[in-house]
């Protein structure tokens, strides 16, 4: 790497993790260099107009284009930034080890893979196993768990922590197993119960063979028909400006329609029921995009952020060993600099 090359690179990583310091001393030195040439414009006036002119005009400029700076480096380094930290471990510098959690702005706000338990790995909406739910091997990943509920021993997973769906936008998903489905039967995915009355319970489920949802007598049921002993990915999403519902079965759209009302309720516990893994919920209507996203990318390792952790969906946690992050062709990359260098994805999928 050049001398300038690796300045270059020093610079970006700076304005990358210190984004807010980097505009702060921007602007100051713009507003320095403004200052110093005021004060000669005070200097020239009595000799000059044209010289005051011009100066006038070189303040102005300068102003102006660090003020632009700043906005487009702060905008740029908020889309990119997420709180990070490295940690070196022993004394070989190309070692590297993660400690962190990380949030992204576009991530679930709720997460529960149903690793052996009902945690809420993002927000804390921890869940409580109803009539002793099992956990299972193996999950959609091909390794680790899924929450098996059976339907005639009354199970299923509690989440107490009331949370508001009123006068928002959401989208619920997850990977699903079905195991009995019979025409006529209701199987609870994720509900949320308050009353009996339109539009305030809230309710994503199988309705006999085909996904539903449903704020309660004003709903959109899918058209596909589920089979038995499938893994299925179902979203549900419901955009609250427009009051449109949709459903969507392994990334594409089955179901969509506009809702009389927008959901209701404003109490109640979620209910999560079923064969069921990586159940996820964000406070945003997703796009028809990022659902087939989800539903079909395997792994996305950027390397930008901890450089171990996957942005897909099914969060496939990786380890790094002897191995350097320098800039890639998107923003940071990955380097194997030594023959006991590798990258290796810890869970396989299925």
């Amino acid at each position: 790497m050049t001398p300038w090359l690796h300045i270059r690179a020093k610079v970006e990583s700076i304005w990358k993790h210190h984004p807010y310091l980097c505009t702060t001393l921007l602007v100051l030195i713009g507003l320095v260099t403004a200052c110093v040439l005021v004060l000669k414009l005070i200097v020239l006036r009595q000799h000059s107009k044209l010289a005051g002119i011009v100066i006038v005009e070189i303040v102005s400029s300068i102003f102006l284009i660090c003020c632009d700076l700043s906005i487009k480096i702060k905008q740029q380094t908020m889309d990119y930034y997420r709180p990070h930290q490295f940690k070196q471990s022993g004394t070989n510098q190309h070692k590297v080890e993660t400690n962190i959690t990380v949030t992204y702005s576009n991530e679930p706000y709720s997460f529960w893979s149903m690793e052996n338990n009902a945690v809420d790995t993002i927000s804390g909406l921890n869940g409580k196993g109803v009539n002793s739910p099992t956990y299972v091997i193996p999950g959609i990943t091909g390794s680790g768990y899924a929450l098996k509920l059976i339907r005639s021993s009354r199970q299923y997973i509690n989440i107490p922590t009331y949370k508001s769906f009123v006068n928002t936008s959401f989208t619920v998903e997850m990977w699903i197993y079905p195991i009995i489905l019979n025409s006529g039967e209701l199987f609870g995915l994720f509900t949320q119960y308050d009353t009996s009355s339109t539009d305030r319970s809230l309710q994503m489920m199988i309705r006999g063979l085909q996904l539903t949802l449903d704020f309660f007598a004003d709903g959109v049921t899918g058209t596909t028909s589920l089979t038995t002993y499938t893994w299925y990915h179902a979203a549900f999403v419901y955009d609250y400006p427009s009051k449109t519902q949709t459903v969507y079965l392994n990334g594409y759209q089955d179901a969509s329609r506009i809702s009389k009302q927008p959901y209701l309720g404003t109490s109640g516990s979620i209910n999560i029921g079923i064969y069921i893994d990586q159940v996820s919920l964000t406070m945003a209507a997703k796009s028809a995009d990022d659902i087939l996203n989800d539903a079909t990318l395997a792994s996305w390792h950027s390397f930008d952020c901890d450089i171990t952790y996957d942005s897909g969906p099914n969060k496939l946690q990786g380890k790094a060993v002897d191995v350097t992050l320098p800039p890639g062709k998107v923003d940071q990359g990955l380097n194997f600099s030594l023959s006991s260098s590798y990258y290796q994805v810890c869970h396989r999928l299925s």
